[in-house]
């Protein structure tokens, strides 16, 4: 994996997370996260140190190991849809002349829907992320994926 493969892993351009936004490096492991799924591969020499970074070994280390593993089923990247809090208006319901505080004037946001899987929900946008890959579900807790020399971390989702 390079660090292009791990960009697609990092929060978007215009998170609040700026820390996010790339991928890093400590210790043994390089990272990339959007808060939603997390994964590490061995250390890439041109991926540097993040001080602003979340300690993301320590949350790897501190999930259970997995049990079984299934193949992530085939999902396509579902296209976004009108946002919910605008009604795809692109302007704040309550106060017309700013632009809506959820999609930023968009009129769109990212599709939330999600499908189960060995009784976890998970959002299909990030299953689209991980297709061909293998996902260890666990209840309501983190699931481990792995892809190769790349492991992470996907959190489920509530349906």
């Amino acid at each position: 994996m390079t660090k292009d493969d791990l960009q697609k892993f990092c929060a978007d351009d215009d998170d609040i997370r700026y820390y996010l936004r790339q991928p890093w490096s400590a210790g043994e492991f390089s990272y990339a996260t959007n808060g939603h799924i997390l994964v590490h591969v061995p250390r890439l020499a041109y991926v540097p140190y993040n001080d602003k970074a979340p300690d993301a070994q320590a949350l790897i280390d501190k999930t259970a190991p997995s049990k079984e593993w299934l193949p992530v089923p085939g999902v396509e990247m579902p296209p976004d849809v009108a946002c919910t809090w605008c009604d795809g208006t692109g302007k704040d319901p309550n106060d017309r002349r700013c632009k809506c505080e959820e999609c930023l004037g968009a009129k769109t946001m990212p599709d939330r829907s999600g499908i189960e899987l060995a009784g976890t929900a998970f959002a299909k946008r990030y299953l689209a992320m991980i297709q061909g890959w293998e996902i260890a579900p666990n209840g309501q807790k983190a699931a481990w994926i792995r892809h190769g020399d790349t492991l992470g971390l996907l959190m489920p989702m509530r349906m």
